[in-house]
């Protein structure tokens, strides 16, 4: 009997704190496209205090006061390029790349200074801190820290240096401003106040000083701590947890704390007794509230400025495309009161094009499912998939020659034989692939080595399993003769040969960001002999003997660093384009699309995804775009749509169709979240990566690529007995 009351105490405890903790059940996100709209694509702060909220975002400063029971923006300035801001009084101190600006809302006049030295972007800084006190404010730059004085414009040097990633500045309650810099603390109210700090205390990295909302405690991130001003004493370590810049707030109606990880949020009862700090929640990626849950929109990815304002009882983080609003009841209407997600429906009725993919999505909504030739595609998987919505594979092959150096695989056989078994199931069946990889074993010649800026060489970090096959070199992009015989063209006309047997619908070329596994990124350009110094013949440039090492600083010197990317990409352009061309005289009806990595928010400036896009342009032949980016974001229709509109200004005709990591989200939310993807996109396509076996019903859904998730909390089961959601629609 006692041990049935004790365990019915602690389970009404765990709920009480639950309660306390997770009040959140509605969300908005809020972006440039929202109604009103943020100022800017990134905000870089947001501040509340006594009833007035201010957003600082890369475009400018909004400011918000609250009356009639919401929040109401009563000025707004656009500062192009913005770096911070801050209060000070009734005016706002800001830096931007013309350097520092003192703003009077009242007024709407701007004062300036000239343009500070060492201003380029670290880690954590620029920074700026307010010292009410001392009528001044702290200017955190690049190994230098400054007093400027806003009445003045006066900026002095303070003999106190400061790093990115070790330091950092912060205003205090009282007036005064805290200074964090290698391992030495200071207090600042006009002149520098050294800190006891405990001996062997040390931060990992130091990208954020938090306060206590009486000033009592300072925080530090890395790892999380709390240090009592009064006694110089560090009263309580999460060592686990290592936090990033902007990443506290405080909830004053619940005495909660929360801090900004990188991808949660966590939450900590007892927000005024460091001491009796005890973590109660995580809002992440798996909440029932719909949180946008990709790394781009958790705190982490834009510095993680976090916000409560108590008098609308809301929650403010902010990610790299925007920021996420939560509240206990529905949002109050004053900050953002809509997202204009409906101006993108998408109906495929609508979606011109000749391919047999483009058909296909004419006739119905996409619903792929991403399955690699590690694990067998069986009729029996298909079936269960089928059962469970999905309507076409995007089949991972790495390359026509693949099982050569990755046994038993015969690629050949497995394409013929899985698209006969999507084709008798009605199911759209596309080929992935990845343009550059070890298939340069398929030749006996030696192509020409990828040069990375520092003059070394591009090569694959782990060798084939196959050991009679020993070249791990990477290729130049541009070696025209590799892409005829092991590349881009040699796959896409080996695959076209197989089309009439396979019923392929098309190749989808996926580009890593690091070109996994090699030792370089997709945005590096290469500077072997042959693409150096053909731009420099093409370009007029009389150059020669320039060494490797020295190729990409010649090209920055002499203004052509735009120009020599500009060049590469219609260069790559142009091999995908030769290829796309021999594919279809083989086999008219395949497209040609690529598959985005997770990267950023903005695939649009990307030379590599731009090559291939270009090349892969047909005139009334949008260019499919598979988007790992956007897995588990459906509400954020500017991440899908809204670049397709990008692309268009540039002569680029895209269909984004974005991916869902199954694994990340409990099946009923996904359900939910599918819905609304399709009502925004062509199609989706769920990221599994796992066998759907009738017999596996009762295993743990996890991913066998990342260890993190390789305990789900859900099972295979679950996720197979999914509704279809395009039934689902039509009901």
């Amino acid at each position: 009997m006692k041990f049935q009351y004790l365990t019915a105490l602690t389970a009404l405890l765990l709920a009480a704190l639950t309660a306390a903790a997770s009040p959140w059940k509605h969300s908005t996100f809020w972006s440039e496209d929202s109604l009103p709209s943020l100022p800017g694509t990134q905000v870089n702060r947001m501040v509340a205090d006594d009833g007035e909220c201010m957003i600082a975002g890369n475009q400018g400063i909004a400011l918000y006061r609250f009356e009639n029971g919401k929040y109401r923006r009563y000025a707004f300035r656009a500062f192009p390029e913005l770096l911070d801001a801050v209060r000070l009084g009734r005016e706002v101190v800001l830096l931007d790349r013309d350097g520092l600006g003192v703003w009077d809302p009242a007024a709407n006049r701007v004062r300036r200074v000239g343009k500070l030295k060492n201003l380029s972007q670290s880690y954590n800084l620029p920074m700026l801190a307010a010292v009410p006190r001392a009528g001044k404010v702290l200017v955190a730059v690049q190994n230098a820290l400054y007093e400027f004085d806003p009445e003045s414009l006066r900026l002095e040097y303070a003999k106190i240096g400061i790093r990115g990633g070790k330091g950092a500045v912060t205003g205090l309650p009282d007036g005064s401003a805290a200074v964090y810099n290698m391992d030495r603390l200071y207090r600042y109210d006009g002149r520098f106040h050294e800190l006891p700090l405990p001996k062997g205390f040390k931060q990992f990295e130091a990208f954020h000083l938090g306060c206590s909302n009486d000033g009592r405690y300072l925080y530090f991130g890395s790892p999380l701590a709390a240090y009592e001003l009064a006694s110089g004493r560090i009263v309580r370590t999460v060592p686990e947890l290592r936090l990033i810049r902007w990443g506290f707030a405080t909830d004053t109606r619940r005495n909660v704390l929360y801090a900004a990880g990188w991808r949660d949020v966590n939450v900590f009862a007892n927000a005024d007794e460091p001491e009796k700090w005890k973590e109660i929640d995580r809002l992440g990626s798996t909440d029932a509230v719909p949180l946008y849950t990709h790394r781009d929109v958790a705190p982490a990815a834009c510095g993680g400025s976090l916000c409560y304002l108590p008098e609308s009882d809301e929650l403010l983080f902010s990610g790299r495309p925007g920021v996420t609003i939560l509240g206990s009841e529905p949002h109050s209407g004053g900050l953002v009161s809509g997202t204009g997600g409906n101006q993108f429906l998408v109906d495929n009725s609508a979606i011109p094009g000749s391919s047999a993919f483009h058909r296909a999505l004419r006739e119905r909504k996409f619903i792929g499912a991403w399955v690699t030739t590690s694990h067998g595609v069986t009729a029996e998987a298909l079936d269960n998939m089928k059962r469970s919505g999905i309507n076409a594979i995007i089949h991972m092959v790495f390359q026509i020659g693949h099982g050569s150096f990755y046994p038993p695989h015969d690629v050949r056989r497995t394409v013929i034989e899985t698209g006969k078994l999507c084709a008798e199931r009605g199911m759209t069946y596309l080929i992935a692939l990845t343009p550059h990889n070890i298939s340069i074993n398929n030749s006996k010649r030696t192509f020409r080595k990828f040069v990375l800026p520092d003059g070394s060489t591009g090569y694959h970090t782990s060798p084939p399993r196959n050991p009679k096959f020993t070249v791990r070199d990477f290729p130049c992009y541009l070696d025209r003769e590799y892409s005829e015989q092991a590349g881009i063209r040699h796959n896409m006309v080996e695959f076209a040969k197989l089309a009439a047997e396979a019923n392929i619908a098309g190749i989808v070329f996926e580009l890593g960001d690091g070109i996994s596994p090699t030792n370089l990124r997709s945005h590096h350009h290469c500077y072997c002999d042959d693409c150096f110094y053909r731009f420099a013949r093409d370009n007029g440039l009389a150059v020669s003997g320039i060494p490797p090492q020295k190729r990409a600083e010649y090209l920055r010197k002499n203004g052509k660093t735009a120009a020599y990317a500009e060049w590469q990409t219609a260069e790559l352009a142009e091999l995908c384009r030769e290829g796309y061309a021999a594919m279809r005289k083989i086999a008219p009806g395949m497209c040609a699309a690529v598959m985005l990595p997770e990267t950023a928010s903005d695939y649009t400036g990307e030379w590599l995804y731009t090559a291939f896009i270009s090349g892969f342009q047909l005139p009334g032949t949008p260019v499919p775009v598979f988007s790992e980016q956007t897995y588990a974001v459906p509400y954020m229709p500017e991440l899908c749509n809204k670049l397709e509109e990008k692309w268009k200004r540039t002569g680029l005709e895209t269909l984004l169709i974005p991916g869902q990591v199954n694994y990340w989200v409990p099946p009923a939310v996904l359900a939910r979240r599918v819905k609304t993807y399709l009502e925004h996109t062509p199609g989706i396509y769920y990221y599994h990566n796992y066998r759907w076996y009738t017999g596996r019903r009762g295993e743990k859904f996890y991913s066998p690529l990342n260890p993190k998730f390789r305990t789900g909390s859900y099972t295979l089961g679950e996720y197979m007995d999914l509704p279809d959601p395009l039934c689902e629609a039509k009901e």
